[in-house]
C-alpha cells in the first residue's frame, strides 16, 4: 500500500511533538480531547511553505483579491450563491472571526444561541462580551443529529422567547428541526 504521508500515524512521532495534546495526560492515554492536526500536511502546502521560508518571505501577504475571488468562484460553484467580492473579509484566525461577528452583529446584553457540543473560545466570545449565551444541545434521534429550537418558544426555562443570533460549528450540519 502507497500513502501519502497525511494519514501515517505513528504514535511515537505523535508525542515527540511539542504539544498539549500529547503531553497533557499519561502515556497510556490517547489524547482526543482537543482537535489538533494529527494529519500529514499536503505536499503542495509543504511546497508552499519551504518556498517562503527559503525566500524569507515573511512580510503581509499582497492579496489583491485574490482570496475574495476564489471565495466568490467557490460559493458560485458548490451552492449556487452569488455573492459579492466587496463582501468578503479574509480572515485567518477563526477564534477571533468568532468574536467579531459577535461584536459586529449583536450588542451587550443580547442572546446569542449557540449549539452545541461547540468549541469552547466560541462560548467566550459570547460570555467575554456581555452577550447571554443560550446553549442549545444537539439530539440525535437516531437517524440525524438535529437542533430543536421549539423550546426556546414560550420556554419556561431562563432562555429568552428568541435570540438575536445563532451561531451553529461544524462538522454537524445540523437540521434544523421545529420541536
Amino acid at each position: 500500500m502507497t500513502t501519502n504521508g497525511a494519514t501515517d500515524f505513528d504514535i511515537a512521532r505523535l508525542r515527540a511533538r511539542r504539544t498539549s495534546k500529547w503531553h497533557k495526560f499519561p502515556p497510556d492515554v490517547l489524547p482526543a480531547w482537543v482537535a489538533d492536526m494529527d494529519f500529514g500536511v499536503a505536499p503542495s502546502i509543504t511546497a508552499a511553505l519551504g518556498r517562503l521560508t527559503r525566500d524569507q518571505e515573511y512580510g503581509y501577504a499582497a492579496r489583491d483579491g485574490v482570496l475574495t475571488g476564489a471565495f466568490v468562484r467557490r460559493m458560485e460553484r458548490r451552492f449556487g450563491w452569488h455573492t459579492d467580492p466587496a463582501d468578503t473579509i479574509a480572515i485567518g484566525d477563526l477564534v477571533q472571526a468568532s468574536f467579531s461577528s459577535v461584536m459586529a452583529f449583536s450588542e451587550p446584553g443580547d442572546a446569542i444561541l449557540l449549539q452545541l457540543p461547540s468549541y469552547p473560545p466560541f462560548m467566550r466570545a459570547i460570555e467575554d462580551t456581555g452577550r447571554r449565551l443560550i446553549a442549545n444541545p444537539m439530539r440525535d434521534d437516531g437517524h440525524a443529529v438535529g437542533a430543536r429550537l421549539g423550546r426556546l418558544r414560550g420556554s419556561p426555562c431562563s432562555a429568552p422567547a428568541h435570540a438575536d443570533i445563532l451561531s451553529s460549528a461544524e462538522p454537524y450540519r445540523a437540521r434544523l428541526q421545529p420541536g
